[in-house]
């Protein structure tokens, strides 16, 4: 499909992502024209081979760990190799809840 919702997720939202799903469909009434793709975090091995690594945030050295509450924030690159770099598409956290039609964006 040519259009699609990335929602990003780890084990602590994933909860949050279905609800996000849900809404999205809930407030559209576009639902045939977009997907909606939950993007785990264990589906994505670099995000594993990274554990324990340290990384430069707001200055200070951080360590990479599956159970931080970002810890699928580098996903958000990958949509467009995902979707063969066609079409459109947007990212979301688990914790956004559409109140309107995301078509819109699409």
């Amino acid at each position: 499909m040519d259009h699609c919702v990335f929602i990003q997720a780890n084990d602590k939202q994933w909860l949050g992502a279905l609800v996000a799903e849900y809404a999205l469909r809930r407030n559209s009434q576009h639902n045939d024209s977009f997907d909606i793709r939950i993007m785990p975090y264990d589906d994505f091995p670099f995000l594993k081979a990274r554990e324990g690594d340290h990384y430069l945030r707001d200055g200070d050295k951080r360590e990479w760990v599956r159970d931080d509450l970002q810890s699928f924030t580098p996903t958000r690159f990958l949509p467009p190799q995902l979707m063969n770099y066609q079409g459109r598409s947007v990212v979301i956290d688990p914790d956004v809840f559409a109140i309107a039609d995301i078509w819109e964006l699409l």
